[in-house]
Order: C-alpha cells, then structure tokens, then sequence
C-alpha cells in the first residue's frame, strides 16, 4: 500500500517536472523562430526550418549541418505525432468498446473499432501547408 502512494507520488512529481520541461521548451521555441524570422526576414518558419536556421548562424564547426538537423526534427517530429495519434484512437476505442458493451447488445473488439474509427479519419482530406501559409 505505501509502495503505491509512493509511486503515485513519483509520478505525479515526474509529470509536473516534464510539464514544466516541455512548457520552456515550447517557450524557447517561439523565442527563437520569432528571433530568426526577424533575422531572415521571413514571416513564419516551420519547426525544421527553426532549427536549420538556428544550426546555421551557429558556430562554425556545425553550421553546415543545417539540412541534418532539419531532417532529425522532422523525423522526431512524424514519430512523436504517430504515437499521440495511436494512443488516441486506441484510447477512443477502448471508450467505444465499453460504452457499447455495456448499453447494448453490440459487441465489437477493441481492433474493430480502431479499424472503424480509422475510415472516417482517412476521408478527411489533409491542408496542405503553402495554404496554411497564405492565410
């Protein structure tokens, strides 16, 4: 019982502490995209552009690795957008899956509903960014 008010505790600290962790690293971010829009006289910068532009008027023995530093944050970027969209719809799924278990007579695997929820979330086309960018 106390190991798992201790854990409990643990996590709730660790969270706050990675809130907090991420909310600088969010506040930086903005920082430095308005910072190096300014410098390069651009109206807005993507998250890869932010860091390739920052590598860049950076020291000289790593300015010329704009394009690879881009590239990672983009990559890190997809996988940590994959994995939010994967625990939610396995999350919506799970919701779904016991709703309907317990209010009907509709009985449908957790795999089934992801399967269903994914049609919709297929149909909708996707923006395209020169037309976020115009706005």
């Amino acid at each position: 019982m106390i190991i798992n008010s201790v854990i409990l505790l643990d996590g709730l600290f660790l969270l706050i502490i990675i809130c907090g962790v991420c909310t600088y690293c969010c506040r930086n971010l903005v920082h430095s995209s308005v910072f190096l829009c300014n410098r390069k006289r651009q109206e807005i910068m993507d998250y890869g552009n932010v860091m390739r532009n920052a590598i860049e008027c950076g020291p000289p023995w790593i300015n010329q690795r704009g394009y690879f530093f881009k590239q990672l944050v983009n990559s890190t970027m997809f996988i940590a957008q994959l994995g939010f969209c994967c625990v939610y719809f396995v999350f919506m799924a799970d919701n779904l899956k016991q709703f309907f278990d317990e209010t009907s007579c509709i009985h449908i695997s957790q795999a089934g509903w992801i399967a269903m929820l994914l049609v919709p979330a297929w149909l909708v086309p996707t923006p395209k960014l020169p037309l976020l960018m115009s706005v």
